[in-house]
């Protein structure tokens, strides 16, 4: 978990995730083993993230899929 990085209540973290810098993770998400939050990420409420969210990206769903 990198500096600056909010990680609200509720969140699950399974296994070897990594959080970036100034990401975002709101309640009640849940990040699978292995996958990677990067730098300024956004993950939406209630988000299943099964793998690597892209810098500045912005995710949300079950599973997750990058919102443009």
């Amino acid at each position: 978990i990198q500096e600056n990085a909010m990680i609200v209540a509720g969140t699950i973290l399974c296994g070897s995730v990594e959080i970036g810098c100034n990401a975002y993770i709101a309640p009640g998400a849940i990040v699978m083993n292995q996958a990677m939050i990067e730098n300024d990420a956004y993950v939406g409420i209630g988000s299943l993230v099964l793998k690597k969210v892209r810098e500045k990206k912005k995710v949300f769903g079950f599973p997750a899929l990058p919102i443009e």
